[in-house]
């Protein structure tokens, strides 16, 4: 078995985290006069008359599903599990669109999401990483 490389746990710890937030944030969409109420008056880009409404539902259910499948990539990257990588590429592809996007249209603070996504892809591709994963 291929050794892991040691910069694979901080990758998964990142990813968890991740996932943490996501369950988190999901979860405050549907339960209400808690103290995850105080999540929404710290983001003021998102309004707080989200909660209840089928897009805030909507939102809700894929951040929860989003964490679920960071949660098991996490843990599968830890593994050496090829699709827990692929997964995990392809959320931070996505990522790194959108902060592409973002920063197009001005938003100079997600050039900082793009160059930390980017070393991440660029580490996951290195070819002892991916050797690991047997890709």
């Amino acid at each position: 078995m291929e050794t892991r490389p040691i910069g694979i746990l901080f990758v998964s710890a990142l990813v968890f985290a991740v996932a943490l937030i996501s369950l988190v944030v999901g979860i405050s969409l549907f339960v209400t006069g808690t103290p995850l109420d105080l999540l929404w008056t710290l983001k003021a880009s998102i309004s707080p008359s989200i909660k209840g409404t089928l897009i805030g539902d909507i939102f809700g259910i894929f951040l929860l599903l989003l964490g679920t499948v960071l949660m098991a990539s996490g843990y599968g990257l830890i593994k050496g599990n090829k699709i827990a990588w692929w997964a995990v590429i392809v959320i931070f592809g996505v990522n790194a669109l959108g902060d592409l996007v973002s920063l197009i249209m001005g938003n100079i603070k997600s050039l900082s999401g793009l160059i930390i996504v980017g070393i991440l892809v660029v580490y996951l591709t290195r070819s002892h990483v991916r050797s690991y994963f047997k890709i």
